[in-house]
């Protein structure tokens, strides 16, 4: 068995990842092998279905160990490894926040070239888990010391870029957080509000 990816192209041109388990079977009537779905796991991109697939995982290395597996074949070899803990923790709240979504939505109409949630989570992660200068950032903890998806392709210059938005937008992006959360609330309510400003949301250079 393995994990198979199927792509369908919407009609707005997105195009939507859905993630399969499958197995090769030989067809006798055709007289060759062809891929049977054992169990559709869900969207490629729902955190459920990143997160279902972990337990699997976890579930599997209880019985073989990455080690045993690259052992056995001789095809397989372990070419690097990074931590993923405490930046899969980060992403979590960073999604259940909803602040990727906001950055999305201030993002919407402007076209940078390159994912600003991304960089500006990759920031973030970094402040959080290993406080460095952005050089180092870019050039030692994205490439080698950690795996943040959609962050290895991004360059120094966009992670300044990031910074920039961030600081020229970030009143509007800390209220549309602060509305987002208040949920059963009006969108503007009548009272004013104080938002307390911490490092996972606003970036200083110190």
């Amino acid at each position: 068995m393995y994990l198979r990816e199927s792509k369908q192209k919407r009609r707005n041109g997105r195009v939507v990842t859905y993630l399969q388990i499958a197995e090769n079977v030989w067809n006798p009537e055709k007289q060759r092998s062809q891929a049977r779905i054992v169990y559709n796991c869900g969207r490629g991109d729902d955190p459920d279905t990143v997160e279902r697939l972990r337990r699997l995982a976890h579930s599997i290395l209880r019985r073989c160990s990455p080690e045993e597996i690259v052992a056995d074949g001789a095809e397989w070899s372990l070419v690097c490894a990074w931590p993923y803990g405490d930046v899969y923790a980060l992403e979590m709240i960073w999604q259940r926040l909803g602040i990727d979504a906001v950055i999305r939505q201030q993002v919407a109409k402007r076209h940078f070239g390159f994912d600003m949630e991304r960089a500006l989570f990759a920031l973030v992660a970094n402040r959080a888990c290993a406080p460095a200068s952005k050089l180092y950032c870019h050039e030692q903890w994205l490439k080698e010391d950690v795996h943040i998806r959609g962050a290895r392709t991004l360059a120094l210059h966009q992670l300044y870029r990031a910074m920039d938005f961030l600081e020229a937008n970030k009143a509007d992006i800390e209220q549309a957080i602060y509305f987002k959360l208040q949920t059963g609330r009006s969108a503007q309510p009548r009272c004013r509000y104080r938002v307390l400003r911490h490092d996972v949301i606003t970036l200083r250079d110190r």
